[in-house]
C-alpha cells in the first residue's frame, strides 16, 4: 500500500488475502493468469511449435500421388 502524505509516498508491503469487488471479464483472467505462468505459457508455445514442425516435416517429406 502507498500513502501521500505532505507531497510524498509512502509505501508498506501487504499481506493477506486479496480482495476484489466485481466481475473480471474472461479476456481480463486470462491476461492476468499469462502474467502469472508465463514461463509455463513459453515451454507449452516451444512444445507445441516442435509437435508442428515434426508433422509438418512428415508431410512434406510423403511422396506425391500420381492421378
Amino acid at each position: 500500500m502507498s500513502l501521500l502524505q505532505m507531497s510524498k509516498f509512502a509505501s508498506y508491503p501487504m499481506s493477506g488475502e486479496t480482495y476484489r469487488v466485481g466481475n473480471i471479464s474472461w479476456y481480463a483472467m486470462m491476461r492476468i493468469w499469462l502474467t502469472q505462468y508465463f514461463l509455463l505459457l513459453l515451454l507449452v508455445v516451444t512444445a507445441l511449435s516442435f509437435l508442428a514442425a515434426l508433422w509438418m516435416r512428415g508431410w512434406l517429406a510423403l511422396e506425391p500421388t500420381s492421378v
